[in-house]
């Protein structure tokens, strides 16, 4: 099992997952720190947490916590695209990382595939 970020490049933003630890309850969830940095473009804005869960009892892996974040990023980036801040899932993160994630769909998208996950679960 690899401790070691995932990192990758979404035009001037970086993206990163890492397995940090598990959930202290009967579900043994893998759990992820996530980091999401805009760049010049977007004004250096920054965006983190601890609370990306991977499945009950399963193996940890940074692939799984990076699938996970682009899955809640292309779910806040549509969400917004549709109904504005007030969308669905628009308040997964902060008013500038939804409306930068609405800004970059088909980026995500593209990331998601080549990592192995899917936005549209």
């Amino acid at each position: 099992m690899s401790t070691l970020p995932l990192t990758y490049d979404l035009g001037e933003a970086t993206v990163t997952v890492n397995f940090v630890g598990r959930t202290e309850d009967s579900e043994n969830r893998p759990v992820y720190f996530w980091r999401i940095a805009l760049g010049e473009e977007d004004g250096y804005y920054s965006e983190h947490g601890w609370d990306l869960y991977g499945g009950a009892h399963s193996k940890a892996s940074p692939i799984e916590g990076m699938s996970a974040l682009l899955s809640f990023l292309g779910a806040a980036g549509e969400s917004y695209a549709h109904s504005g801040i007030e969308g669905e899932n628009a308040g997964l993160f902060t008013s500038r990382i939804v409306e930068w994630a609405s800004r970059n769909q088909d980026e995500i998208a593209m990331l998601a595939l080549e990592v192995g996950g899917d936005t549209d679960e």
